[in-house]
């Protein structure tokens, strides 16, 4: 049995003019027959209020398109 192991991830970090913040990721981990998906987002607005979202599910890897 392979041992091999094997992580891809994503991640973007973007800040406004108004003092928000949002940082967004997602991963794919292999490791012999196992194969898990991760995403998730952290959301900081300027008022200190803060929005997360983090899911155990499989999604499609962001794409760059269009300049």
């Amino acid at each position: 049995m392979s041992s091999m192991f094997n992580i891809s991830k994503w991640y973007m970090d973007i800040c406004d003019n108004e003092g928000n913040a949002f940082i967004g990721y997602s991963a794919v981990l292999n490791w012999r027959k196992i194969t898990i998906h991760y995403r998730g987002y952290i959301f900081r607005e300027k008022s200190g209020r803060t929005v997360t979202e983090n899911h155990l599910s499989e999604s499609q890897t962001p794409v760059f398109e269009n300049n």
